[in-house]
This record gives C-alpha cells, structure tokens and sequence, in this order.
C-alpha cells in the first residue's frame, strides 16, 4: 500500500484505478488525479521534466558457481537451500502486502466516517439551536398568555367579605 504522489491519499497497488509512472521515479497515481499527457507517455510530470529515460530492469541476479565443485548435488542443494529463503520471503512480503492494504483501506473508511459524523454533529448543532429558538419562542408566548389571563383577573384587598355576597360574577 503506498500513497498517491498527487493526492497523498493511500492507493491500493490491487485495485485497477492506479497508474504507475514508468519513468526512473516508479510513483504511483489514482487515474483520477493524472492528465492525458501522463497516460499518453506512462512517466510523471517530474520525470518527463528531467527527461528521465524510462525505468531499465535491476540489476541482474548472476549465480557464480565454483567450476572446482566435485559433485552437482552440493551445487543444486545449495540453489534449493536460496530458492527455499526466497520462497519464503516472497510469502512473508505477499502476507506483509495484504496485511497492509487492509490497514489503509480501514484507515480510509475510517476517514470516510469521520466526515460523515463531524457532517452529522453539525447539522444536529444547527438543529440544536433552531430548537432552542423555537423553545424560548414558545416560553414567551406562554408568559405572555398568561399575563392576559391575570389581566382579567381583579383583586381587592382591604374589603370585607359579606356573608351573601356572590364573588364570581
């Protein structure tokens, strides 16, 4: 797992929507963040800047063998002993591959659901506070409500109260 040059987004080396720079750079891309001109010619704006001629195969693996070896089974063990080494490193180095290109596509769904909850916390804040309004709206209605209804409402203190007389009329 390695990352775009362009984006520095992590870029699955699995997934059919990566182009690697064939120039000496070896950069990886998402096809989405490349130009036509880098899929015409395969090489990155910097390698065709410095006019980089394009990646030319490794060293080659060369296998001395000692023309003094008295017997061919010493040599062939031994060639099975390296293949057995490389073998396994190749199987090490696949798991190790795997093993990182599900980390980075957990990180990148990680990210992915982050954006989604801070855009989730946000629209709650937003609705937060319309709420708050809408309920200090509704608290001075009711104030106000009841202050009409006290207005209608008369009191007389300091008068005595007759035996017969009709107080809610």
């Amino acid at each position: 797992m390695v990352q775009c040059k362009k984006c520095n987004l992590f870029v699955s080396l699995v997934k059919d929507d990566i182009v690697k720079c064939k120039g000496e750079c070896g950069n990886v891309y998402h096809k989405k963040c490349v130009n036509k001109k880098f899929m015409n010619n395969a090489t990155c704006d910097d390698c065709q800047l410095n006019k980089c001629s394009p990646k030319q195969s490794g060293d080659d693996v060369k296998l001395i063998l000692n023309p003094r070896e008295e017997s061919g089974e010493n040599v062939l063990a031994e060639v099975n002993k390296k293949l057995a080494v490389i073998y396994n490193m190749d199987k090490k180095i696949e798991e190790l591959t795997k093993s990182v290109e599900f980390y980075a596509d957990m990180y990148q769904s990680l990210l992915e659901y982050k954006e989604e909850s801070q855009k989730k916390i946000k629209a709650l804040e937003q609705k937060n506070v319309y709420l708050e309004k809408c309920n200090k709206a509704l608290e001075e209605r009711v104030q106000e409500i009841e202050m009409r209804d006290k207005e209608k409402n008369l009191e007389i203190h300091g008068l005595e109260k007759c035996g017969n007389e009709n107080t809610k009329q």
